[in-house]
């Protein structure tokens, strides 16, 4: 019954942290761990019942320890806890951020989900990036130094490879080094575009940062910002430090 009664506990932590983790990340695999665990916990719970009553019936029932009971508590609270804890270090980061704006647009993780990217990419070479509010989808090399790339994501505090990217364009032209782009700027950025196109309360933001199309190997890209409201579209295009470059759409049709 002891084992038994440290699957139930670590069963009961591992879905209180499976919960935790869904509302702090929204990631559908704490929604499947925390199922499980739940599964697990009432699978115990019918079992122990059963026994206990079997056991109290016949009068052979006896205590699962020896301990006094504020170290049973004590033991029970940690294994709880542990296991809590343990479910939540996959997105620690997400965690570390409660209460701050975790937004990818907005917020101030851009160059930590860069970062991430290229620890997954093995480079930071980059073909192209482009950050939602809650995500960041980028295309790089499949690993450093190939000809064709992959598509990649950071989400939930974590970064992945999701793919081949088909139809790409040319790799080795079109990437380049994203240590060299200031990402830390774009919320400032999408304020500066905001009030260049006169666009107060946005339906669209959308970030992307790539090489112009008459690019050539190894040059700086540009940090490019779409910014639509419900009846006007307009782009803001930036150096990779900051400096406006130009704008198109309604707001510039007369410039």
């Amino acid at each position: 019954m002891l084992i038994l009664l440290v699957i139930g506990l670590l069963a009961l932590g591992v879905m209180i942290g499976g919960i935790a983790g869904g509302i702090i990340t929204g990631d559908w695999w704490y929604t499947l761990v925390w199922t499980v665990a739940m599964g697990v916990l009432v699978l115990y719970l019918v079992f122990a019942g059963t026994t206990y009553f079997r056991r109290a019936a016949k009068g052979t029932d006896r205590p699962v320890s020896k301990l006094p009971r504020p170290a049973q508590l004590a033991i029970a609270v940690m294994l709880v806890v542990a296991a809590a804890g343990t479910t939540l270090i996959p997105s620690a980061a997400a965690v570390g951020r409660i209460g701050t704006n975790q937004n990818m647009l907005t917020g101030a993780y851009q160059q930590e989900a860069v970062d991430a990217i290229a620890k997954v990419v093995g480079t930071h070479e980059l073909v192209d990036i482009d950050f939602y509010d809650s995500y960041v989808i980028a295309q790089a090399p499949t690993k450093p130094g190939a000809d064709t790339s992959d598509d990649y994501q950071y989400r939930y505090g974590r970064a992945e490879r999701l793919g081949p990217e088909q139809g790409a364009a040319d790799t080795k032209t079109a990437e380049y080094d994203g240590r060299k782009v200031d990402f830390a700027l774009i919320p400032k950025l999408i304020k500066d575009a905001e009030r260049r196109t006169k666009t107060s309360t946005p339906t669209s933001l959308h970030v992307f940062v790539m090489q112009q199309l008459d690019r050539k190997a190894g040059q700086a890209p540009t940090i490019n910002i779409q910014v639509d409201d419900a009846y006007h579209s307009n782009q803001v295009d930036y150096t990779a430090q900051g400096k406006f470059l130009n704008g198109v759409g309604d707001a510039f049709a007369d410039n």
